[in-house]
């Protein structure tokens, strides 16, 4: 006897073509000088502000690591901006 099952797919979100060029970008930040580091950071943050979906894409965690992991290589030191009339726990962690 032969079962055949239907399975159900899991809809697994695509990057977007932007989210793939940052991930590969920012896959090479090791090799280039701090201040390009920080001026791609700043790129990522300005894209994620002006796109705020950017953040569920499923690179944005190795887009973020990439920097995180350059940076501290490179000897750069984040500053990190709290809206203090938030009334929610802050967790910080590095």
């Amino acid at each position: 006897m032969l079962l055949v099952g239907a399975g159900c797919a899991k809809d697994v979100p695509q990057s977007s073509v932007d989210m793939q060029y940052f991930y590969a970008e920012s896959s090479a930040l090791h090799t280039v000088a701090a201040d390009s580091i920080q001026r791609f950071a700043v790129k990522v943050e300005t894209y994620a502000q002006q796109n705020p979906q950017a953040k569920a894409d499923p690179l944005w965690p190795e887009i973020i690591d990439n920097i995180k992991s350059a940076a501290q290589g490179a000897n750069i030191h984040f500053v990190i901006t709290i809206d203090t009339e938030w009334e929610g726990e802050i967790e910080i962690y590095f």
